[in-house]
């Protein structure tokens, strides 16, 4: 496995959490709600194309459309675990796969109509995430820290043992045999080239403060995201070797990530939040239409989508209004330094005179204090935290400039 020189994005900023307006967009979003017919958690969704689409969830709910989601169909099928993923290489072939104590793989030939299960020998934790590259060559990540591999459509499956089996495994993402990511708990990421996994491989980066990464998205080497419980979004380039980790909100946890081509792409995460890049640096927040946590999304286009999340919810996009184009070009920052013990400088830029709120919150949302309430001309701008009494570990400070805001992380060190 290559591991190369790992870098964060802008350098010296560690920890930086950019947030760059340049040519961002504001949307008024057309998420829809869909009548799913249960109440059940719903975990993954696929859709193989605009019409034809699965989604999975808890008590073995599979649910099966074939007009886009305009009506969902529950298919009866005798597994009653829980269902984590699933997965299609066409519109007959597809796997899902969950379980406890009680690992499962269940597979379909007729695009979800009947199912049966997958013996999978040596797995002793449930199954997060499955992918197939093809009717033969398929992935699953498991709980207890392990990939099991398969090269002839689940015949036989190969077990291969992650950092000791020390973090479950969440999600994985390949490209093809030779390229894709795994994310895992305690923020780590395992990235794979043409050299291979390895045996036993250990993390290829792990995130700052070590949250789990419940997501990932590969589209080639030089670009593959993570997402997970810290509000963030981990981004890679130049062939696993430089990561960046850029945070877009302090409090959702990120549940899915999904690009539909280098610029464009979602998250979804609790309290039905939904936030979309246009430009693959700034990121807005969608209406969703509920506030039911959303677990995974899918889109096939730009402008069409499904997600799917908790008491059944699922949600259609058919495009986007209102887009706006007004929003300011350098709304920029930063603090430094970053991990610190007693005093940081925050530092922004504003690009007109704005009213300024910047508050300090911990990781529960508790606002700690408030730095400035004031209308600040345009222009560079330099405030000190004195944190001496701040317990350590991770903060978030948010900066709110007229109709836009940003918010960066920083650490408080012993």
């Amino acid at each position: 496995m290559r591991k190369g020189s790992i870098l964060l994005f802008l350098c010296i900023f560690a920890w930086f959490v950019p947030a760059n307006y340049a040519n961002a967009q504001t949307w008024n979003s057309e998420w829809n709600p869909q009548t799913s017919g249960t109440t059940n958690n719903l975990y993954s969704v696929y859709f193989t194309n605009t019409t034809h689409g699965l989604a999975v969830g808890d008590n073995g709910t599979i649910l099966k459309t074939s007009n886009g989601g305009t009506s969902w169909n529950a298919i009866t099928n005798p597994y009653t675990g829980t269902l984590k993923s699933v997965y299609c290489v066409d519109t007959n072939n597809c796997w899902a796969c969950g379980g406890a104590n009680s690992p499962d793989i269940l597979k379909s030939t007729n695009g979800g109509s009947s199912w049966t299960n997958i013996a999978v020998s040596g797995s002793s934790g449930g199954f997060n995430g499955v992918q197939f590259l093809n009717q033969n060559y398929g992935y699953v990540v498991s709980d207890d820290g392990a990939l099991y591999a398969t090269y002839n459509g689940g015949a036989t499956w190969t077990k291969t043992l992650f950092n000791n089996g020390n973090d479950p495994l969440y999600s994985i993402s390949m490209t093809d045999t030779s390229v894709g990511i795994i994310t895992a708990g305690n923020g780590k990421i395992y990235a794979r080239d043409s050299s291979g996994w390895g045996t036993n491989p250990s993390p290829t980066y792990t995130v700052s403060g070590g949250e789990n990464l419940f997501a990932a998205y590969c589209r080639n080497i030089d670009t593959a995201y993570a997402c997970g419980m810290d509000g963030g979004l981990t981004a890679t380039a130049s062939g696993f070797s430089n990561f960046s980790e850029i945070f877009i909100y302090p409090l959702p946890t990120w549940y899915s990530v999904f690009f539909v081509d280098t610029n464009h792409g979602w998250l979804v995460g609790s309290a039905g939040t939904i936030v979309v890049t246009t430009n693959n640096i700034s990121w807005n927040q969608q209406a969703s239409a509920t506030t039911n946590t959303l677990r995974a999304i899918y889109m096939t286009g730009i402008s069409s989508g499904w997600t799917v999340g908790d008491k059944g919810t699922i949600l259609k996009y058919s495009g986007a209004s209102g887009i706006r184009e007004n929003i300011p070009e350098n709304l920029l920052l930063e603090n430094f330094p970053n991990p610190f013990s007693g005093v940081t400088t925050i530092k922004f830029s504003l690009p007109e005179s704005s009213n300024v709120k910047l508050e300090i919150y911990n990781t529960l949302g508790n606002k700690m204090e408030t730095l400035v309430n004031a209308t600040l001309a345009g222009g560079a701008h330099q405030i000190e935290l004195n944190a001496w009494n701040y317990p350590k570990g991770i903060y978030f400070y948010k900066l709110v400039a007229g109709d836009f805001s940003a918010t960066g992380k920083m650490i408080v060190a012993e």
